[in-house]
Formats: structure tokens, C-alpha cells, sequence
């Protein structure tokens, strides 16, 4: 990360999706260093949540927060793996793994080898925790009742 000021303006060079700066005043800059400050503080993150232990709920914990796949901002709108999933009717551990990679603006395809263990731990996931390789896509849903 780059930080750099006018006096006016500071600008941040981040990550973000289009490698662009992001710009902001003195004010959004000092919240800004406050949270990173807050995040690189020893014992950081303390979790809010337990994860469900199976379920749809345990596959995009294991997805996102252990293997990193979140999803991504495509055409300025945020894209989940959640918006690809059909609303009914089978979905196959494959076409999860393959959307998984759709929704993080990623082609798996470009660099085989380089993604086949991704790709293989997603699956392995979508098995573990959807206990089999093909079920109903009303599965795929986090399961806000309980």
C-alpha cells in the first residue's frame, strides 16, 4: 500500500479490483489508518461468529475465509458465487468449483496447473460439507433460521 498527500487530498494505492488509487480527504484517510491500525493489532480478528459445522454455511467458510475465494466486483457491482447458483435443480461439486472461480474473475483454465489444487479443495469441500457430489441447488442457500 502507497499513501501520499496534497495537503488536500490523500491518495491510497491499494488492491483494488482495477489496480486503481482510491482517493479520499484527511478525514476518510485518518479512519482509514485507524482501522488498519485496529487490524494489525496482536490477537486481531477475534471472530463474531461461530461457523456452522456443515451445511452451506461450513462450505463458504472453508471457501472464503479458508481458501480466500469471496467473490469479486465486476462492472462496479459485487459478484458471489451465490448469485451463480441456480434456483433449483442438481448442481455437480465441478460446476460449484468452476463458479467459485467465475465470481473471483478468475479462469482456472489460463494456469492449470497453478489452480489444480484450488480446485481440488474446493471440491473436496463442496463433498464434505454438502455430504455428495451432485445435490439440489435449494441446498446451496445459508441457513439464516437457525
Amino acid at each position: 500500500m502507497q499513501i501520499w498527500s496534497d495537503g488536500k487530498t490523500t491518495t491510497i494505492l491499494t488492491t483494488a479490483p482495477d489496480g486503481g488509487p482510491v482517493e479520499m480527504d484527511s478525514i476518510e484517510a485518518s479512519q482509514v489508518g485507524d482501522l488498519l491500525r485496529e487490524l494489525s493489532a496482536p490477537g486481531f480478528p477475534e471472530w463474531p461468529y461461530e461457523p456452522e459445522p456443515t451445511g452451506y454455511g461450513a462450505l463458504m467458510d472453508q471457501v472464503c475465509v479458508g481458501l480466500g475465494f469471496c467473490g469479486s466486483i465486476k462492472h462496479g457491482r459485487p459478484l458471489y458465487v451465490d448469485l451463480l447458483i441456480p434456483p433449483t435443480g442438481p448442481v455437480t461439486a465441478d460446476q460449484f468449483v468452476e463458479w467459485v472461480f467465475l465470481a473471483d474473475d478468475m479462469n482456472p483454465d489460463e494456469e492449470p496447473e497453478r489452480w489444480q489444487r484450488c480446485k481440488h479443495a474446493i471440491r473436496g469441500a463442496f463433498v464434505k460439507h454438502m455430504g455428495a457430489e451432485i445435490v439440489d441447488a435449494t441446498r446451496l442457500r445459508y441457513d439464516f433460521e437457525s
